[in-house]
Formats: structure tokens, C-alpha cells, sequence
């Protein structure tokens, strides 16, 4: 089984105001699934809001997010070194810095590993712009257990490049290991192989611009 991450709404997270961000910093949201320059995330920010409480361990920022040393951890364990973390820290409004360790987290290894067997992908065409797949199908789609081999944590690559995956193996850790600030919903695996057919209208596409 394979799981797809997202942020939780269930947990209360604080409103951060980056402090001297890059100019047009790059925006991961969960991840991208490819390595980032180190100097076009932010490094630090401001509490807009007054907190007290502990934070999750993942939670969303504008375009961002950031994760504890206890989700940095977990990763390292599955894939040492595969991933990318941004040291970032959180100060209150008056400038004293909250002592917890922070990073934003780039999940770093992109798979092309979407498939549709259940229902048919509908894609949406534009002029000039290269077809995209229709946004009601992001729920409908099954994976493929030989594309993702033995990777524990991925994104999308051509189709839902910016969704965030993960093996079975690695959730039940995050369960165990109570993270906080995630939610998983079940994608299933099916062992069916991954084939350029699964994105025949964007090579047809490229086909005809080159």
C-alpha cells in the first residue's frame, strides 16, 4: 500500500511572516520532487499572533512548510541523505527565538508512477499551454508498485508533481512514532507497469513543438 500526504486541518497551526525572504522564493508546499537551490527558500520568521503551545511536527507556511528534527529523523532513518532540509527558525514578535529545531522539508526524488485503470483520465487542452489532466482525476488514480520499486518516500513527477507519497512501511512509522500535522488517504498499488502511454496527450503535444 502507498499513502499520499497532505497537512492535517485537525491540529491548530501559528500564521508565520517570513523575515526577509528571498525574491520570488521558491514555493514547495509539501514538496517538489527535484533538488532546490538552498538560497531561494527563507531562512527564518515571526510569530504574526501570539503561541504558546508545542508545534506540530508538520505544518503549513505561506507556499512552505516546516517539520521537526523528530520528522527530519524518521525520514533520515528510511532514506539518508535523499531528501533536502532547510534550517529555518521562528521568532516571537519581539524578537527572542522560540528553541525548537525547525526545517523546511523538499522531498527531493520525483517518480512517474500514476496510473488510471479504474477510470478513464480526462485531460483538459489549451492553445498554447501543455494539456493538463483534468483536476477531478488527482482522486482517481491508482499507482504503479513497479515504478515506485523501493522508494518509501516520492512525488509525482509528470502528472501531481507537487504530491507527496509515501510507502506503507513509512506511515506506519509515522503512526507509531506519533506525528503529528499529517493526513494520509490510502492510494492503491497495483502491479501494472508505468508506461508513457499513461501521458500520451502531453508527448503528443511536445511531439508537435518540436
Amino acid at each position: 500500500m502507498a499513502w499520499q500526504l497532505d497537512f492535517s486541518s485537525e491540529f491548530a497551526t501559528p500564521s508565520i511572516e517570513f523575515i526577509n525572504p528571498p525574491d520570488n522564493y521558491f514555493v514547495l508546499g509539501m514538496s517538489v520532487g527535484f533538488p532546490v537551490n538552498p538560497g531561494a527558500v527563507p531562512t527564518s520568521g515571526r510569530l504574526e499572533e501570539p503561541w504558546e503551545k508545542p508545534f506540530v511536527d508538520v505544518f503549513p507556511m505561506p507556499g512552505l512548510n516546516a517539520v521537526s528534527e523528530r520528522f527530519k529523523n524518521l525520514v533520515e532513518q528510511f532514506e539518508p541523505g535523499m531528501h533536502q532540509f532547510f534550517p529555518f527558525m521562528i521568532e516571537h514578535r519581539d524578537g527572542t527565538l522560540i528553541d525548537e529545531k525547525l526545517y523546511i522539508f523538499n522531498c527531493a526524488v520525483g517518480v512517474d508512477a500514476i496510473i488510471f485503470r479504474k477510470h478513464q483520465p480526462v485531460w483538459q487542452t489549451y492553445e498554447f499551454d501543455p494539456p493538463t489532466l483534468f483536476a477531478g482525476m488527482l482522486e482517481k488514480f491508482e499507482l504503479s508498485c513497479p515504478a515506485i520499486g523501493e522508494h518509501h518516500i516520492w512525488c509525482g513527477e509528470t502528472v501531481a508533481p507537487r504530491s507527496l507519497f509515501v510507502s506503507d512501511a513509512f506511515y506506519s512509522a509515522v503512526k507509531h512514532n506519533k506525528i503529528r500535522g499529517l493526513r494520509g488517504r490510502h492510494r492503491e498499488e497495483l502491479d501494472d507497469p508505468w508506461t508513457e502511454a499513461e501521458i500520451a496527450p502531453l508527448i503528443e503535444w511536445n511531439s508537435k513543438r518540436h
